[in-house]
């Protein structure tokens, strides 16, 4: 198969790489990331196999699913299922009413899809707001929809993985200090995502990233006055994921019991007050976005340069093909 086939249209692009709409031989409509693997290093092409291969593991509702790929000379195209609904922020700043309830959904659903990926020893390592986007948008009242992790261009599988990337703002002290990473990583990020979804602003200072970075090593977060409308269960989750140490921070398995999670004392009033924050917040983010992102090689020279055996294993070990 190759790309012509798929009637691919260019949709956008960025430093992730390219990305096309298009129609899969079956008559699904799907969205093609277009990975380059020209000037590249050997753990730049190891990350991007290993993104590959750890989407093709994955099967959950609420990750976006990996139907094929094409595999070319210069590039690797990888077909997912399309998702229309838009990124969680625009439809948070679209509905026509947005309560703590609606909020707790959507946590609900990212968590889950965590959980899932935890349980496989996969941690995403690069979760934000535009990493979360909706499978359709309908307006309609009562309609809940259905949320979609992507981009797993920063996974990481067990102890296997070959490129850093973060973005500053939702990465945890450990990732800003260059420690390892973990699946505890990510339940930092989903606090500081919980925080902007349930208030329209950020627990740190997003105007001033170096004084961001050093509050989040730090600690150093308070309450928004959005939070006055929002209930101490809301609170308590949050804060149990700003720990500054990975191991006092829940896990998802833990904070799938939760009881905010599990629909206790949520206040259901409108939010206004996040929702005007939120349009405020995005256009911010939509100026700083490119500079946010930060990208490092990981010295992985004894794992892929001198022991090419030894990696292929372990790209292997994730795709599920081996022994």
């Amino acid at each position: 198969m190759k790309l012509t086939d798929l009637d691919a249209q260019p949709y956008r692009s960025g430093g992730f790489g390219e990305i096309y709409t298009g129609t899969y031989p079956d008559g699904q409509p799907v969205i093609i990331k277009k990975l380059s693997r020209t000037n590249k290093s050997t753990a730049q092409l190891a990350q991007i196999q290993l993104e590959m291969l750890i989407m093709k593991r994955c099967k959950h509702e609420n990750i976006i699913r990996l139907i094929d790929y094409i595999c070319e000379d210069e590039n690797l195209y990888l077909i997912m299922e399309r998702a229309t609904g838009g990124t969680l922020m625009e439809s948070i700043v679209s509905r026509q009413h947005y309560s703590e309830y609606d909020a707790r959904y959507f946590i609900q659903q990212i968590l889950s899809a965590f959980n899932y990926l935890h349980r496989h020893e996969i941690a995403h390592l690069d979760f934000k707001p535009d990493n979360v986007v909706l499978k359709d948008m309908i307006n309609q009242p009562g309609y809940k929809p259905i949320l979609k992790l992507i981009d797993f261009g920063s996974c990481k599988f067990g102890q296997t993985q070959f490129v850093r990337q973060m973005t500053q703002g939702y990465a945890s002290p450990e990732q800003l200090l260059k420690k390892e990473a973990t699946v505890q990583s990510d339940m930092f990020s989903l606090g500081v995502v919980t925080y902007i979804i349930l208030s329209g602003a950020h627990p740190f200072d997003f105007k001033n990233p170096s004084h961001m970075n050093e509050q989040i090593i730090k600690g150093q977060w308070s309450w928004n006055p959005a939070f006055d409308q929002v209930s101490d269960f809301a609170k308590d989750f949050i804060t149990r994921c700003l720990k500054i140490e990975p191991s006092e921070r829940m896990t998802s398995k833990n904070a799938m019991r939760h009881a905010w999670i599990e629909n206790v004392g949520l206040n259901f009033k409108e939010l206004e007050l996040s929702r005007n924050q939120m349009k405020q917040f995005m256009a911010v983010l939509k100026l700083k976005s490119a500079f946010l992102v930060v990208k490092a090689s990981i010295m992985v020279s004894e794992m892929v340069e001198t022991q090419e055996s030894g990696f292929v294993d372990s790209i292997i070990k994730v795709a599920g093909e081996g022994k």
